[in-house]
């Protein structure tokens, strides 16, 4: 049996993928592999998780900030906290979520308010597949 690992709201701070890259190897590798200005937004990560504990992290994205399309190696769930995210036609205001299965690539824009995305994965996942590294038979959200 674990620890239970706690978080308090006042310990909540957003910080840039490039002052988190300065720290994390890990993210470093991402962020040089991520095409044009994708890396603009800023991370909050409740949990880090590992190989085999969850990962918890909450995302701010300017209004208009558009994500390349990508896909991750694990299932994420993505809960919209406040303004909006639009995959393609569809539009995804405060309080909806969105499942995207592992190898799934999708690409999307926050709204006119910008947004904030609660993100889960089963696992720590810091990298993406961009489309231009992906395999045959990904399919596209």
């Amino acid at each position: 049996m674990g620890d239970i690992e706690y978080l308090h709201a006042e310990d909540r701070h957003f910080v840039s993928m490039y002052e988190r890259a300065e720290t994390d190897p890990e993210m470093r590798a991402a962020l040089d592999a991520m095409p044009g200005d994708s890396a603009k937004y800023r991370v909050f990560v409740h949990h880090e998780g590992d190989d085999e504990t969850p990962q918890l992290m909450s995302v701010q994205f300017d209004p208009g900030d558009y994500i390349e399309p990508h896909a991750h190696r694990v299932d994420e769930i993505m809960v919209v906290l406040d303004g909006e995210a639009r995959f393609g036609r569809r539009v995804f205001a405060r309080g909806s979520s969105v499942f995207i299965p592992a190898g799934t690539l999708y690409a999307f824009t926050a709204g006119p308010e910008g947004a904030t995305i609660l993100n889960f994965r089963p696992v720590r996942d810091t990298g993406a597949i961009w489309r231009d590294r992906t395999k045959r038979g990904l399919s596209v959200t």
